[in-house]
């Protein structure tokens, strides 16, 4: 009668053959940038089943903007995995320093989580999901830097799984479903299916093998299927052979008789005799008579006369009473025939006395003498001197999680750190490694480390830490602008190092981001919108400030001033993006004595009969391309000059100067500077007066002969203004309006 025994666990059937396999190792990995495949880069590991890499990746110079990264793994059997590849954006500008994530959509139920100021986060961490329903759910996740900018949300699909029992499993043969063979089992979650099962009725031959098993809910798994060869009682499982041969020579295989036994504890020497020195693969299978075994392959190394080395010592280990607390490592380089250890060593911290020390030594083989102990008697117990301090010399102000740390200290069991003026040891204190954050007031000073023991303390090692102030950026640009406006400048200071531009909203960075200078659209209205700009200066320091925009709306296209008067004490501002229509007979416009009015358009003006303005009314009329119009405009405008307040500042203008054809002043409004422009592209010459809103003169000075002359009204506060031109006998006059 042939047995069959099956190893089963959970719902995996495992093919009798794959339990003589060995899993392969990985030896090494290859990775790249982008398509350049000619830059690959390849490292060696220490040969393991599964590698967790954690390593740092030297990224070359990018463009700014997405990359990707490519990798890929070898094993012993010199074959490639398939690669691997993501997506990364360069340059990476500032730390995490926290990330949350939520289920199914849920954000406002989400987790936050703070972490230590990094570039680099491995995210090793249990997340419950107690809660969630059973089935498809959905995990978020996105992460936070130091300047509260959180990446984009990762999404991934998981399924929770409700709790299942196994209750029973059902095999048979071939394509016979019918004569099937059912088993009940007690509940429950894992089932180690040892058992034998009969295959007597089978014809001798190959055959099919089915299983499936059911669970508490009366649901069905896939069905597992797999082959194998019924032989005859004949032969049984006795072995009368084995064959081998190498690379790809089935040719050239070596048989060699066995005695008709039921297994074989194969130790024989195999001749490798015709083989070139080098990497080969051998081949073997065993044969009971009526069929083969599977070929079981593996790697050989066949070394050269040339490559047979002497061994030799190459390095050694020790600890003391038996603790492996104290085990220390030293190498030997290079290898020698013999080692004469007359050198001091390195006691872990030991108390006064006795103690038992052992010893091992390694060859360039790999492996290990025998231990050899012999006991030692310890004097003084003082730690020994701090190794050099690993950490960052060039710290900014406010800056946190800063780490620092020294080899650990032989005989030390514990560390005093002293540290500058303003800063905190937030994690490590009395460890080899501490987290340090400095304050807004923190000062450059020495920092310093000693190792301490009950028998006293060692020699400190000290490291100047050098702390500077973030820089405060200055932006320069418009802070009011238009809905609509496109590729407004913003800029700061030049020559800094990772420039970093941002906006709350209402607006687009359309280039420049990364540089001292930027272009933004506008597109939303709003007087609370920001603008931030950082950069890092000359210490490594990164430092931002904000700047408030506001947004103002355009005024309408065209607009109709009907029916309106002005009066004394009163100002009106009226604009258009089009024209402005003052009416004719059927309608006035009047500014009265004592008020104020300013009509600004894009295009035209036209006034009508019905506009007028008494004696000591103001009207201000004009074309301005700056689309702002009445937004530029102070929120309080200066109202009409009385008759009175008119005298010493009369114009008298030639009849050439008619209507001031002579000079134009712009931009007007101002914020303070503003220009005198020739109008018939003559000189302008002569003495320019500057007369405040009551007639009093602010400015005089005689001029140098130029077609355009700059002059300022900054400091002086907001309102109307009159400029005067005198050349002679004759003079012209204008008005501006400062806010």
């Amino acid at each position: 009668m042939r047995k069959i025994l099956l190893l089963i666990s959970g719902l995996l059937v495992i093919p009798l053959h794959l339990l003589f396999a060995q899993a392969p190792k990985i030896i090494g990995y290859q990775y790249w940038f982008d398509d350049n495949a000619a830059g690959m880069i390849s490292q060696s590991v220490s040969p393991a089943t599964t590698l967790d890499l954690t390593t740092s990746v030297n990224v070359p110079t990018f463009p700014v903007g997405f990359h990707r990264f490519n990798i890929r793994f070898k094993d012993d059997s010199l074959q490639y995995s398939q690669v691997s590849t993501s997506m990364f954006f360069f340059p990476v500008s500032t730390l995490i320093n926290g990330y949350e994530y939520w289920f199914n959509g849920n954000y406002a139920g989400k987790t936050v989580v703070s972490v230590s100021n990094t570039n680099f986060l491995d995210l090793t961490s249990a997340i419950s999901a107690s809660g969630l329903p059973s089935g498809m759910n959905t995990f978020h996740i996105r992460f936070r830097d130091v300047t509260g900018t959180y990446s984009s949300t990762t999404s991934a699909y998981f399924v929770i799984m409700p709790e299942m029992l196994l209750s029973g499993y059902e095999y048979w043969f071939d394509n016979n479903y019918g004569s099937k063979t059912s088993v009940n089992i007690a509940s429950t979650q894992v089932l180690d299916l040892s058992s034998v099962i009969t295959a007597t009725s089978l014809s001798l031959g190959f055959h099919a093998f089915h299983i499936r098993f059911r669970n508490t809910t009366n649901t069905w798994s896939s069905t597992e299927s797999d082959l194998f060869y019924k032989h005859g009682t004949a032969y049984q499982n006795n072995l009368i052979s084995y064959e081998y041969w190498f690379d790809d020579n089935p040719a050239g295989k070596v048989t060699v008789p066995l005695a008709n036994q039921p297994t074989a504890d194969l130790v024989a020497t195999i001749n490798a005799g015709a083989l070139q020195p080098g990497l080969h693969k051998a081949h073997m299978r065993f044969n009971n008579g009526d069929f083969s075994s599977i070929v079981s392959s593996s790697y050989i190394y066949k070394s050269g006369t040339a490559d047979i080395v002497a061994n030799a010592v190459c390095g050694y280990r020790y600890w003391f009473d038996n603790n492996p607390a104290t085990l220390r490592s030293v190498k030997i380089s290079p290898a020698a025939t013999e080692a004469v250890l007359l050198d001091s060593v390195e006691l872990p911290y030991l108390t006064l006395g006795k103690h038992l020390a052992s010893f091992e030594f390694r060859d360039t083989l790999g492996n290990y003498s025998s231990v050899v102990s012999d006991s030692v008697e310890v004097y003084t117990c003082q730690p020994y001197g701090a190794g050099v301090i690993s950490g960052n010399a060039q710290v900014c102000k406010g800056s946190s999680g800063v780490a620092y740390s020294i080899p650990p200290i032989s005989n030390a069991t514990g560390y005093t750190w002293s540290i500058p003026a303003g800063a905190a040891i937030v994690s490590g204190a009395n460890t080899h490694a501490i987290v340090v954050d400095f304050s807004q007031n923190a000062a450059s000073g020495v920092l310093s480390v000693e190792g301490t023991n009950p028998c006293g303390t060692g020699p400190a090692r000290f490291l100047t830490v050098n702390i500077s102030a973030p820089p405060v950026p200055t932006i320069s640009g418009d802070t009011m602008v238009c809905a609509g406006a496109t590729g407004v400048p913003y800029s700061t200071e030049t020559g800094k190092t990772g420039y970093n531009w941002s906006l709350s909203s209402g607006g687009v960075i359309v280039s420049g981001n990364g540089t001292s200078t930027i272009h933004v659209n506008w597109t939303t209205t709003g007087d609370s919108h920001t603008l931030t700009c950082g950069y890092n200066n000359t210490a490594g320091c990164f430092g931002s400030k904000t700047k408030t925009i506001s947004i103002k709306p355009l005024p309408p296209p065209n607009r109709t001033l009907f029916s309106i008067t002005v009066p004394s004490g009163q100002t009106l501002c009226s604009d258009a993006t089009d024209t402005i229509f003052l009416p004719g007979k059927h309608g006035t416009f009047l500014v009265q004595s004592g008020g104020s009015a300013i009509l600004i358009s894009g295009k035209d003006i036209r006034m009508l009969s019905g506009a007028s303005v008494s004696s000591g009314g103001y009207l201000h009329a004009y074309i301005s391309n700056n689309c702002l119009f009445c937004n530029a405009v102070p929120h309080t405008l200066p109202l009409a000059l009385k008759e009175d307040e008119l005298a010493g500042i009369t114009t008298e203008i030639p009849a050439e100067w008619a209507h001031n054809s002579y000079f134009r002043i712009y931009p007007n409004p101002t914020t303070g500077a503003f220009t005198l422009e020739s109008v018939n592209g003559e000189n302008l010459s002569g003495e320019v007066e500057i007369y405040g809103m009551r007639g009093d003169k602010l400015f005089s000075e005689q001029l140098t002969p130029a077609r355009k002359l700059e002059f300022s009204l900054r400091g002086s506060p907001n309102g109307m203004y009159v400029i005067r031109l005198v050349n002679g006998g004759t003079s012209a006059t204008a008005r501006i309006i400062k806010y």
